[in-house]
């Protein structure tokens, strides 16, 4: 072998292990689950991978009061245009509202466990409403999707203020004129929720009286309890669950659910002291 073909294929053999030792192996994110917390970055969710419409089912949940209802206490408005705006029935404080029957309003629900991280979800075209109204963000307690719009409107005459207290998203916090309404999308000047976060404050700097709970889910399987206490989740896939319940007075609560294909299965969980 003459010394010119050995040295290049000496050359050859070292270039090779260089570029084999520069190679690294990719290295992808862990599932961050299914529920309200933490995790890994919320997918890119332009493109829905979701369950079989054919095996899907629902799961119901009811929300218990356990006792007599608390009665409820006029809310003390400093302010006398948002007083004369309840001049005729005062405002009542909206921390334990009962529902029918024995039940209990505004709490959330949702699947906390037992999603198959495989699913991905685009958030609804449509935006949540958070509206300020007569001196009161309307709704109470509210459940949307990461990445969905929220359109915020202050339908009363006077100045009001929005202030997301958020840890897992960036807060905001801005002033908005009397009769204006503004949607929060993930490219405004001040974003709607990026990732999940369960529960999270809104509320008013300048009527501190005024506030407002929002859950934020990478999945649809959310809801809060109406007029009758129940939250059903829709076509959710064949697998066994975890759900959690929140109120802002009472804390969590869990129930676990097995949902067959088609099913239709109900839960329940009380709160109260």
């Amino acid at each position: 072998m003459t010394n010119v073909l050995k040295c290049s294929l000496v050359v050859a053999l070292a270039m090779a292990m260089l570029s084999g030792c520069g190679k690294t192996e990719e290295k992808k994110p862990a599932d961050g689950g299914a529920g309200g917390g933490g995790g890994a970055p919320v997918p890119d969710n332009t493109v829905e991978v979701k369950p079989d419409a054919a095996t899907v089912g629902k799961i119901t949940v009811t929300v218990k009061l356990k006792g007599a209802a608390p009665a409820r206490a006029p809310i003390d408005m400093s302010d006398a245009e948002c007083a004369a705006a309840h001049a005729s029935e005062p405002a009542l404080d909206e921390t334990v509202v009962p529902g029918s029957g024995g039940t209990l309003q505004n709490a959330m629900v949702w699947i906390e466990k037992g999603l198959d991280a495989k699913y991905v979800f685009k958030a609804p075209a449509a935006a949540v409403l958070v509206d300020q109204s007569g001196c009161i963000y309307k709704p109470h307690v509210l459940t949307m999707m990461t990445k969905q719009s929220i359109e915020v409107k202050n339908s009363d005459g006077v100045q009001h203020n929005i202030h997301a207290t958020s840890k897992a998203n960036p807060e905001f916090n801005f002033s908005q004129a009397p009769k204006t309404s503004l949607t929060l999308t993930t490219g405004s000047k001040d974003r709607t929720f990026t990732q999940p976060e369960v529960p999270l404050k809104m509320k008013c700097e300048i009527h501190g009286w005024m506030g407002a709970w929002v859950g934020v889910f990478k999945h649809p399987y959310h809801g809060v309890s109406g007029a009758d206490g129940t939250v059903t989740l829709k076509d959710v896939p064949p697998g066994t669950y975890t759900i959690t319940v929140w109120h802002e007075k009472f804390g969590k609560k869990e129930a676990q659910v097995t949902l067959k294909d088609k099913g239709a299965e109900a839960a329940s969980v009380e709160f109260g002291e």
